[in-house]
């Protein structure tokens, strides 16, 4: 699951770099176009390469029938899931959070340029991706909170010292802290998920899992965007830091290690690594 999060991040250190330098050299429409370009390649390979899976059903089971059978299988779990979800909703925010206050805080604030914008971002995306395999050596020799705890708790630090840069150098330290705690998390969500989800509910389970941490990934951005119209920026990036010790906290004393739990054969939905 780490080395999974680590390809994302690969992306996510290219990505930046690529799009200020090209909008820097030939304006900031450009990048839009290439990166419809690259989804439309990421598509056509999965079409091509990727077999489609299909899931044992029973005999006269619809997808009806395989939904109604959801609420009993999480119910005697819902406890662990409701702290877990909280958790990952906080997590979730603070990572898609970071996203929005970086950039928007080097050129509204400090007045960077887009080349350094990106050049800030692919820093610290490049830190992030460095710690993937680090990331999975600790979850599986040390347990699940080793590396989710101090993931979100760097993140919060990197993200409440935002505020307190005025340079180009701050504002990039503050970033790097931010890409080490995130890519100490590297999996860290899909590898929880994997491991709370029940064996005859597998699937089912993983989409709610899934879907929590989708309403903290979207709901991120709009917090910033909300907080730095009412009041400011800053402010904005000190509601994410919160968040990310809400997470860090809900993880450290509400969430059991997991480790024990191990399902080897879990297969959780990429995306919310």
């Amino acid at each position: 699951m780490a080395l999974l999060g680590g390809l994302f991040r690969v992306g996510r250190f290219a990505g930046p770099l690529a799009g200020g330098l090209i909008a820097q050299a030939v304006g900031l429409r450009v990048p839009f176009l290439v990166v419809g370009v690259t989804g439309v390649a990421a598509a056509t390979a999965v079409v091509v390469f990727v077999e489609a899976g299909h899931a044992p059903r029973a005999a006269g089971e619809g997808l009806l029938g395989h939904g109604r059978r959801l609420s009993p299988v999480l119910k005697p779990r819902l406890q662990e899931l409701t702290f877990a979800g909280t958790g990952q909703l906080f997590a979730q925010m603070i990572r898609a959070g970071r996203t929005i206050v970086l950039p928007l805080y080097a050129s509204d604030v400090l007045g960077l340029d887009i080349g350094t914008v990106g050049l800030i971002l692919s820093v610290s995306s490049a830190v992030d991706m460095l710690f993937f395999y680090p990331a999975g050596l600790i979850m599986d020799r040390l347990g699940r909170k080793w590396a989710i705890v101090p993931s979100f708790l760097l993140q919060a630090l990197g993200m409440g010292l935002v505020p307190l840069t005025g340079s180009f150098t701050g504002l990039m330290l503050a970033s790097t802290l931010i890409g080490l705690g995130n890519g100490l998390g590297s999996g860290s969500m899909m590898t929880l998920g994997a491991d709370l989800a029940p064996r005859e509910a597998r699937g089912e389970f993983l989409g709610v899992w899934r879907l929590i941490g989708d309403l903290g990934h979207s709901g991120g951005p709009l917090l910033v965007g909300g907080i730095a119209d009412w009041v400011a920026l800053p402010t904005a990036a000190l509601i994410m830091a919160g968040a990310g010790l809400l997470a860090a906290a809900v993880f450290a004393l509400l969430v059991p290690e997991t480790l024990r739990k191990l399902h080897p054969s879990a297969s959780p939905s990429p995306g919310s690594d």
